[in-house]
């Protein structure tokens, strides 16, 4: 797959708004994002999840703390072909 600079800016944008209305509480435009056989392994215990249910009824019981908590500055996307797919890194940078 080539990764062009118009694919790169579109997939910019989509994790644009996922990130937003994640941490903004929009969980009905987030939850579009996720796939009903959504799996996620995270950086604690709390943070696996095998469905798309359990990271909504996480992302629900978490969403007072983190409201306006937190954003994302210094984003750096870095993406790479993956036979017929793409995987997006978003990055952070301390510059």
């Amino acid at each position: 797959m080539n990764i062009t600079p118009k694919l790169k800016a579109e997939r910019a944008r989509w994790l644009d708004t996922y990130w937003k209305t994640y941490l903004s509480g929009d969980l009905d435009t987030w939850a579009s994002f996720i796939k009903e056989d959504y799996y996620n392994v995270g950086g604690t215990k709390e943070e696996i999840w095998h469905s798309k249910q359990e990271i909504l009824d996480y992302r629900t019981a978490m969403m007072e703390q983190m409201m306006g908590a937190a954003d994302f500055r210094n984003s750096r996307i870095e993406i790479q072909a993956f036979g017929d797919h793409i995987i997006v890194n978003d990055m952070l940078t301390s510059t």
